[in-house]
């Protein structure tokens, strides 16, 4: 019978973190979004909107629960999310939002 130490799948589920936190760091999301003339949007980006790109654009599936902003993204051009994928990992996802 093997022993499994609970410090053991700890560590595997940190690892298992911190490297989709470096996958989603270096994967710019691009948001195709409805925009008025000068260049604000229809409402603001969501989380999952965010959750659907990712998974579109790069394979990643995150729950949309996890993914938060600082400031409302509401205009066209460069944004940021960040998701918490463990109590000790969190990743910044880099966000372009561009008009549809």
């Amino acid at each position: 019978m093997k022993v499994v130490l609970i410090e053991d799948v700890e560590q595997r589920e940190v690892d298992d973190a911190k490297a989709l936190a470096v996958r989603l760091e270096a994967a710019q999301v691009v948001l195709k979004l409805r925009s008025g003339k000068d260049g604000k949007l229809f409402g603001a980006v969501t989380n999952a909107d965010v959750a659907s790109a990712l998974k579109q654009q790069h394979g990643i599936t995150l729950d949309r629960r996890k993914i938060e902003f600082d400031e409302p993204v509401k205009a066209m051009g460069p944004g940021t999310a960040h998701v918490k994928l463990h109590r000790d990992v969190r990743a910044r996802i880099p966000l372009m939002v561009t008009s549809a």
